[in-house]
């Protein structure tokens, strides 16, 4: 495994308990695959595998599905918040692209 993601969203007053996670890793044929899990927390989750090109479409594909995660107050009404987080390496390029790791180097 390259990088994994646990996220949580609850609000018992909307009744909202989601779970949303991710896993980048590399099969048997060194090809990289992005596991999408999501459902109500407690419950078995749907899941869905991703083939992309590299590390740095993996890396792409998570950064844009966390954007949408940092929405869910405007759309769902209560915030994702992480709960698990593992990385081989340094999880910034994960979370950042680029130019923002650049802007915050020179911070």
């Amino acid at each position: 495994m390259l990088f994994a993601v646990q996220l949580a969203a609850d609000n018992d007053t909307l009744n909202h308990h989601r779970v949303y996670r991710m896993e980048v890793a590399l099969d048997l044929l060194g090809d990289v695959l992005v596991t999408i899990s999501h459902g109500r927390s407690g419950r078995l989750l749907s899941a869905r595998t991703i083939p992309v090109e590299n590390v740095e479409a993996a890396q792409s594909l998570v950064r844009a599905k966390l954007r949408r995660r940092a929405s869910a107050p405007r759309r769902i009404g209560c915030s994702y918040r992480i709960t698990d987080l593992a990385a081989v390496d340094d999880p910034a390029p994960w979370f950042l692209d680029a130019a923002a790791q650049r802007r915050l180097a020179n911070t």
